[in-house]
């Protein structure tokens, strides 16, 4: 049954769970199926469209993929003082050490590339 006018509220928890959804799911803790699922119960029972999912996606992935292509230009440049490149990554716990790794570069700077895909991974 889909509902005709969701709150505000509602529409925006959705959105959310859909974004942990893919997050779970680029972490491994997630199937693909699951995740197909909670967008489809997103789209069908709480007033997401298909349009806001797929903006929402995008723009993290390329929010990360940013990320992590200048993380691999400054480790390979030596730019930050012990900024170890991606291929060191801890396969165990990834964000945790991209979280560290990124702290060594925002103690330097690139605020603007590196604190909104930081506060991504931090949710």
């Amino acid at each position: 049954m889909v509902r005709s006018d969701p709150s505000t509220f509602t529409r925006d928890w959705a959105l959310r769970w859909v974004r942990g959804s893919v997050e779970s799911y680029l972490l491994g803790r997630t199937s693909l199926e699951v995740v197909e699922g909670r967008v489809r119960r997103a789209v069908e029972s709480y007033g997401v469209s298909p349009e806001e999912v797929s903006t929402k996606v995008q723009t993290a992935l390329f929010m990360l993929a940013n990320a992590m292509i200048v993380h691999e230009a400054l480790a390979a440049s030596g730019a930050v003082k012990g900024l170890q490149p991606l291929s060191g990554i801890d396969r165990r716990n990834p964000i945790e050490w991209l979280k560290q790794e990124w702290d060594k570069v925002l103690a330097t700077d690139y605020e603007p590339i590196f604190r909104p895909a930081l506060e991504f991974i931090k949710r």
